[in-house]
């Protein structure tokens, strides 16, 4: 971006101070409002508002396609907010920077986004107090610290993907966190009805429910074909549960008809999500895509991935930074929604596949020399793995998994 040099910056501020202090208001890049397609969010919504009135920020925290953004949006529009959206993708800093135009700072020859945002910031300060400020998708919570600093006193809504709100190094009176959940069964059948365009949803929409496992973005994906009419609710059930890989389906790659407007498919969202991550943490998340869609004891995580101590913890805290596992410390168990599942498969392609069943065999022999009790979970865990390494044998051939076999060999 090319913007004044930082010394112009300073002697034009009192010049252009009652120009740009003027009431702003910039929805343009919100997602367009949803009504009643928002479902299941009635607490959610209720939660912001409560957070907001509580604290200088509240965010929404949540893995890909769980609907963050089009919360945030409809909160907005539903209190018919003054405010402004702001992509927040690239940093608190460009974030800041982008909004030049809206305060009609003449631009130079000088690039300079710190200075810049240092600016802008010095001009939202001068705003009317009830004027929100969102800033979509930040990359993590150490930036949530950068704006609440930047942007004193200022009221903050954020979305982003990385749960640890402890990361923001910030005290609990100044922000509060929501995890935005994919949707209950009963919710995500409405919205799939809706969308589909069916007002009484047929006994298959529970089942596509269940293969999507309630994101917002899958639930729109998979309406679409029978909302248009080429397809039963039946014949998309039957894709799902018979595909080897239900999240290659080309329903998921598009990126069409969405109600926010983006430029990826659920597979997209899912899979660049997993390989933002360190490439050791990828390969020991790869063996976790093999397991059933159930809560994983901590001691099977470990198992599998093969990390204690401080790579055990600094494998959980990359995961946790994309929400693609959530962490109960109460239950020792970890989460991974179905979908996260589907995408750590596919990108993995049975690479690791071998050496998970390795390491699983190794387990029950462990838990048959101790006192360990078996849970219900880790025998559905045991069972997925063996379902996997079959349906690799039909679709994969024998050359191709000893292949795998010699690639984590030599590894």
């Amino acid at each position: 971006m090319i913007v004044q040099p930082r010394g112009e910056i300073r002697r034009t501020n009192a010049r252009h101070q009652s120009n740009h202090t003027a009431a702003r208001t910039s929805w343009e890049r919100r997602p367009a409002p949803i009504g009643d397609d928002l479902v299941g969010r009635d607490d959610a919504l209720q939660q912001i508002k409560d957070g907001l009135a509580n604290h200088q920020a509240f965010i929404l925290t949540g893995g890909p396609s769980t609907g963050k953004s089009r919360l945030a949006a409809e909160y907005t529009i539903r209190e018919k907010l003054n405010g402004i959206w702001i992509d927040a993708t690239e940093g608190p800093t460009r974030a800041l920077a982008s909004l030049a135009g809206l305060f009609n700072i003449p631009q130079s020859d000088s690039p300079d986004d710190d200075a810049l945002a240092s600016h802008i910031a010095l001009l939202i300060a001068n705003l009317p107090a009830e004027n929100l400020l969102v800033f979509d998708n930040l990359p993590g919570m150490p930036e949530v610290g950068e704006l609440v600093r930047r942007l004193e006193g200022r009221k903050l809504l954020l979305t982003m993907r990385d749960s640890q709100l402890s990361a923001a190094g910030l005290a609990i009176s100044i922000a509060a966190a929501l995890d935005v959940k994919p949707l209950e069964l009963d919710d995500g059948v409405d919205l799939l009805a809706r969308k589909s365009g069916n007002p009484a949803a047929t006994p298959e929409f529970k089942g596509i429910i269940e293969v999507v496992g309630g994101l917002p973005l899958a639930i729109e994906a998979v309406a679409q074909p029978i909302r248009e009419c080429y397809e039963q609710p039946a014949g998309v059930l039957l894709r799902l549960e018979e595909s080897p890989d239900p999240l290659k389906l080309k329903i998921f790659q598009d990126a069409i008809g969405f109600t926010v407007d983006r430029d990826e498919g659920v597979y997209q969202a899912l899979t660049g999500n997993i390989q933002s991550l360190p490439p050791d943490t990828q390969q020991q998340l790869a063996h976790l895509g093999y397991l059933a869609d159930a809560p994983i004891p901590l001691d099977l995580e470990d198992a599998l991935t093969a990390t204690s101590g401080e790579d055990r913890t600094e494998f959980l805290q990359h995961c946790a930074h994309r929400s693609i596992l959530n962490i109960d410390r109460e239950t020792q168990q970890v989460r991974v929604h179905s979908l996260n599942l589907a995408a750590i498969r596919s990108l993995d392609e049975f690479a690791s596949l071998i050496t998970t069943i390795e390491r699983m065999s190794d387990r029950i022999v462990d838990i048959g020399f101790s006192d360990h009790q078996v849970t219900r979970d880790e025998i559905a865990h045991a069972e997925a793995i063996i379902q996997r390494s079959e349906t690799a044998t039909r679709i994969r051939s024998p050359y191709l998994l000893s292949r795998s076999l010699v690639t984590q060999e030599s590894g």
